[in-house]
């Protein structure tokens, strides 16, 4: 990991509302995934951002000391935040 991808991750991390966020673009094709800063002004600019070239946007928390995983996402809790472009 470079030194510029792990400032931003330890920047996530500080916020204490770190999150993942997957985006299913249009006509198929592999799903992408972010981790990101769940604040209210980061959703926004990231569905903003994303919104109109994806089909699908799923956003989920973390949850902390999780022991198990589930698929290649790592340990999920909810609520999630899912919106689709129709």
């Amino acid at each position: 990991m470079r030194a510029e991808e792990k400032n931003m991750v330890e920047r996530i991390m500080d916020t204490e509302t770190m999150g993942y966020a997957y985006e299913y673009p249009y006509g198929g094709g592999a799903r992408k995934e972010y981790m990101l800063a769940l604040t209210p002004e980061n959703l926004a600019n990231f569905i903003g951002a994303r919104g109109y070239d994806a089909k699908k946007i799923v956003i989920t928390d973390v949850l902390p000391d999780c022991e198990y995983l589930y698929g290649d996402a790592g340990c999920l809790s909810g609520p999630e935040i899912m919106w689709e472009n129709y």
